[in-house]
């Protein structure tokens, strides 16, 4: 073979080559990108805390990692990284919100709440007052649910200060609301069963609360007065007020419906509001 045919041939079998090793290349990256994809939920379980939109943002970019082509992937990962970042800057920034002597014990409300969820995302707010509620041993307690799927809810509980601060004292009480609420919160995977609207919402989270068990107490029809009221101004809720305690106007919407119960004997005020 004559030095031009060599060459030629040396040509071929290195761009051969350089091909084989770009597959190769090709491979190991996704396989890489696939396994961080995978971590995804092990990451996200380190940051409980965080908002459930930096968590929603990182299983987005993960599922993206999963069905993306190497040649896209340094854009990916590096979308991916950014994600993982703003994770945990979120937790930061909430833990530093609930930081303080109630610290532990709103972290706790907040733990249990997730373990009756059945997967829907839950948020947490912490306030001293909630409704008009959360003075001397009264509590009190919002939830507020967003579809982003059919599979999928995002649900933003806030609860009273006094919910923290009586958690350990015994009686069951702030447990039974963070459950009461929490029946608020996966109500909508249950329209099948139960229908969606406020009075069978009500029902429904009562029922969840009752079946927690030891804190039931918290939604037993005795020595409980319970009334159902709607309010909702110029897109936001404020606090009902003494005239509209003993008014009853007609739900004619998903808009925040609040339930105000009094307590009576041994038992501390409640108030709760979905």
């Amino acid at each position: 073979m004559d030095q031009p045919g060599r060459r030629s041939a040396d040509g071929k079998k290195l761009i051969k080559r350089l091909i084989a090793d770009d597959r190769k290349v090709a491979s190991a990256g996704k396989d890489t990108m696939t396994a961080v994809a995978a971590s995804a939920p092990t990451v996200i379980g380190g940051y409980a805390s965080a908002r459930n939109t930096a968590r929603d943002a990182l299983n987005r970019s993960a599922e993206r990692l999963g069905w993306t082509e190497w040649p896209a992937a340094e854009t990916e990962l590096a979308s991916y990284v950014t994600a993982v970042g703003e994770l945990k800057s979120s937790q930061d920034a909430e833990l530093a919100e609930k930081s303080g002597s109630l610290l532990d014990t709103r972290l706790a409300a907040e733990e249990y709440a997730r373990s009756i969820a059945g997967g829907v995302m839950l948020d947490f707010d912490w306030a001293d007052i909630v409704i008009g509620y959360g003075w001397g041993d009264s509590m009190a307690g919002t939830a507020e649910g967003t579809w982003y799927s059919p599979s999928e809810v995002y649900s933003m509980i806030t609860l009273t200060n006094t919910v923290a601060s009586l958690w350990n004292n015994g009686s069951g009480w702030s447990q039974a609301l963070v459950a009461h609420e929490v029946g608020h919160a996966i109500h909508p995977k249950c329209f099948d069963v139960y229908p969606n609207d406020a009075a069978t919402e009500e029902q429904w989270a009562t029922a969840w609360s009752i079946s927690m068990g030891p804190h039931r107490r918290c939604d037993r029809c005795a020595g409980i007065r319970l009334s159902r009221r709607l309010h909702h101004r110029g897109g936001r809720s404020l606090p009902l007020t003494a005239a509209e305690r003993t008014t009853r106007p007609t739900p004619k919407s998903r808009a925040r419906r609040r339930w105000i119960s009094e307590g009576s004997g041994d038992s501390p005020a409640l108030a709760t509001s979905a």
